[in-house]
């Protein structure tokens, strides 16, 4: 096979659409359930953070490896953010022990059908890439690996760095109501 003739890389093969260069989708709040069926609100843009979205399945094979990534501290999918929030889809599409079972310690999972249709999240797994003090949608897309996500959120971050120009440095991030620590339902697990 000569150069020409070989696929293009897995990783930059992306079966749906996606907006990565410019998301029109707005941030709104995540409402739902955790997997015990308690009502959470997650709200990305009141938090003036950088906060990270990932849709996900229990039935959805390609799932497990960005699962398993969300809940690393060291290296995991979400080390460029401040916060990591799991979505799955609600308690009618969703087995909520499998979603206890998967759910990362340490990370807030919600299950909601109407995040899913404010994304606009065609089907998982997808991330949401939320920029809580220029209150936008930074970079959105199909997840094909963590260390795909990692690039585009570092890209995105870059972006609105050089965004800020001469004029003075970007937003400082922080200051918001926490972390996804200081929400209750932060780790299912802990129950």
């Amino acid at each position: 096979m000569t150069g020409s003739d070989t696929p293009p890389p897995l990783r930059r093969l992306i079966s749906v659409p996606t907006h990565r260069d410019h998301p029109s989708t707005r941030p709104a709040p995540v409402r739902g359930v955790d997997a015990w069926g308690a009502p959470v609100n997650f709200d990305p843009v009141g938090r003036a953070e950088w906060a990270l979205l990932l849709f996900v399945s229990t039935t959805c094979d390609g799932c497990a490896d960005v699962w398993a990534a969300a809940g690393r501290a060291d290296g995991g999918i979400g080390v460029e953010v401040d916060s990591v929030v799991v979505v799955t889809a609600g308690v009618t599409r969703e087995d909520a022990d499998q979603v206890r079972w998967r759910s990362p310690e340490g990370v807030l999972t919600i299950m909601s059908d109407e995040a899913w249709a404010t994304y606009r999240v065609a089907g998982p797994p997808f991330f949401v890439l939320i920029d809580g003090v220029g209150a936008e949608v930074a970079t959105e897309g199909v997840v094909v690996s963590p260390s795909d996500v990692i690039e585009h959120v570092r890209w995105a971050k870059r972006k609105v760095t050089t965004r800020s120009g001469p004029g003075g440095p970007a937003p400082s991030r922080g200051g918001g109501q926490g972390s996804t620590r200081d929400n209750p339902r932060f780790s299912p697990r802990s129950r």
